[in-house]
């Protein structure tokens, strides 16, 4: 776990690491949310943001680019996607494939905001206990009706705690593909099929082995919950999110 530990929590005293995580998980569902329609200016101004607060926490960009190298290939097939069924002007054809000027422009900026999403997302879980996160989730969709917010909590928390067994697996996955020298195969299908099947396998497993492990211990969800205190550091992270999130609307004119 050592090499995915930006997808776990780390202890630190950086601004992020002491903001309210009811505040930090309302900031990444109002920035995720901003950004699917945001353009280039309010994209570059959340990426400048979130610069500051990777380095505040301590992660330099080099690794911070190494922990998402899956989530580039992911990126990657999205960009080809949106490039070629993106209709436009054509820069690019080969027999019955077009490559059009909107669809590179159009792939680019889905791409930006899917980062800008996971990167969110990452310095959330980096900063935040798994307990404070399950709990801020259960204070949220506690005054809805007709939702059980212990359960939504619960699965936001295992969602949480998967994520770094994910990519472990698919690096040791990778890496034992490698060592039997799979990548030297010329299809790219057969080199994505042994890898993605022994992965899927794997989490499958570890996921029936964990449902098994909690029922033979009896969880009922019931547990202790997390006390939320707003400080006034708290309150003027408040404020200053909320600012930016009026200064996005008004860029972008929603």
């Amino acid at each position: 776990m050592g090499e995915l530990s930006a997808f776990s929590f780390l202890p630190g005293q950086s601004s992020l690491h002491r903001m309210d995580a009811r505040i930090k998980l309302l900031g990444l569902m109002l920035i995720s949310l901003l950004s699917l329609g945001a353009g280039g200016v309010s994209l570059a101004v959340l990426s400048v943001m979130m610069i500051v607060l990777a380095a505040d926490c301590g992660l330099a960009l080099t690794g911070l680019a190494n922990e998402l190298r899956f989530f580039f290939f992911l990126l990657l097939l999205i960009f080809i996607a949106r490039s070629l069924s993106t209709p436009g002007e054509t820069v690019w054809q080969w027999r019955f494939i077009h490559i059009s000027a909107e669809g590179v422009v159009s792939g680019l900026l889905v791409c930006w905001r899917l980062l800008i999403v996971i990167v969110g997302g990452l310095l959330l879980v980096h900063s935040t206990r798994i307990s404070r996160i399950t709990g801020a989730v259960r204070w949220y969709f506690q005054p809805i009706p007709f939702v059980n917010a212990t359960r939504v909590a619960l699965m936001m928390g295992l969602v949480v705690r998967f994520i770094p067994g994910l990519l472990l697996r698919a690096s040791e996955t990778a890496d034992a593909q490698r060592a039997r020298c799979v990548e030297n195969r010329k299809n790219p299908v057969y080199r994505l099929r042994v890898l993605v099947i022994p992965w899927l396998k794997n989490i499958f497993l570890e996921a029936d082995e964990l449902v098994q492990a909690m029922q033979a211990r009896g969880y009922t969800g019931r547990r202790t919950e997390p006390e939320f205190n707003l400080r006034r550091g708290d309150r003027i992270a408040l404020t200053l999110l909320l600012c930016l999130v009026a200064g996005l609307i008004y860029l972008n004119g929603f």
